[in-house]
């Protein structure tokens, strides 16, 4: 069993449940990252439910 800490809050969490897995032709995607320039992955961020709910709010509220 693999587990992860949370890269904002520091909780200790084993998977995302309001965070679902997307599968693509290279593996599976279940990150939050930032994007560069170039449209590559710049940095990978882990997320407990609770940070990706605050995140997601965030984003709905500054919507234009």
């Amino acid at each position: 069993m693999k587990v992860k800490k949370c890269d904002r809050c520091g909780a200790i969490y084993e998977k995302n449940e309001k965070c679902k897995t997307k599968e693509t032709r290279n593996g599976i995607v279940s990150t939050i990252a930032t994007i560069n320039e170039k449209g590559f992955i710049d940095e990978e961020y882990d997320l407990c439910d609770e940070c990706i709910e605050k995140l997601y709010d965030w984003m709905k509220d500054n919507e234009e």
